[in-house]
């Protein structure tokens, strides 16, 4: 019960203004949901929110350089997902191991921690708040991450003191590539509106319409590689 008081809170803190901006689902709180149940599935289709008056409250989407960025995060990692992840009513909860630490307490190098990640499965649709995507399995990524706020009057038990979230949805997380490809792409209007399959873009390094934004985050992204990347 004290588990799911605090993931309830954090879902809440996470996305309470997207529920008002459009996200049509169901608001009770699904636990015990593993992500590779949905992963599975071919026929989801992206619901992407880029609503910067919702996002806003929680993400710092005005970063402008890996400078600012990393300024402005409390937790600098170099992590990988593991298969511990669970699909919630507005949120992924991923378990993951910190292979390096470029910020922050180095002795949680080799732990694993919770990234909250502000995306989730309902139905046949998958939906990305700000323009975040999930981590892919497999895949090495540098996290720019700040804790989550607890509720007020309540004490942190061991693993709810180890969660995290983006400091941006859309610049808090960079995929470790090992050739020049950038899985970097615009989406269209017209994918949006008749609906993009997820299995299209589940390898993309971010998921927007704005131009302005993905050439940031291309920007970042390799300023990100060339300062953090060993």
């Amino acid at each position: 019960m004290r588990s799911y008081r605090f993931v309830l809170a954090v879902i809440i803190f996470l996305v309470a203004g997207a529920l008002v901006a459009g996200y049509k689902t169901k608001a009770s709180f699904n636990s015990n949901v593993e992500l590779g149940d949905y992963l599975e599935h071919s026929d989801m289709i992206l619901s992407l929110d880029e609503s910067q008056e919702y996002s806003s409250i929680y993400f710092d989407n005005t970063i402008q350089s890996v400078e600012d960025l990393s300024a402005k995060s409390e937790l600098i990692i170099k992590a990988k997902p593991s298969n511990d992840r669970k699909n919630f009513t507005q949120a992924v909860r991923s378990m993951i191991e910190v292979l390096e630490v470029y910020k922050g307490n180095k002795q949680i190098e080799g732990t694993n921690l919770y990234l909250f990640e502000p995306s989730h499965f309902y139905g046949k649709n998958y939906f990305s708040l700000g323009g975040y995507q999930l981590m892919q399995k497999d895949k090495e990524y540098i996290l720019f991450l700040k804790s989550l706020k607890k509720p007020t009057n309540y004490s942190y038990s061991e693993d709810e003191a180890k969660s995290y979230m983006p400091v941006s949805s859309y610049y808090g997380k960079f995929p470790i590539q090992h050739n020049n490809d950038s899985a970097s792409y615009l989406l269209t209007r017209d994918e949006l509106d008749n609906g993009i399959p997820y299995s299209k873009i589940q390898s993309w390094d971010v998921l927007t319409s704005k131009e302005e934004v993905l050439l940031r985050f291309i920007e970042i992204k390799q300023a990100v590689i060339l300062s953090y990347k060993n």
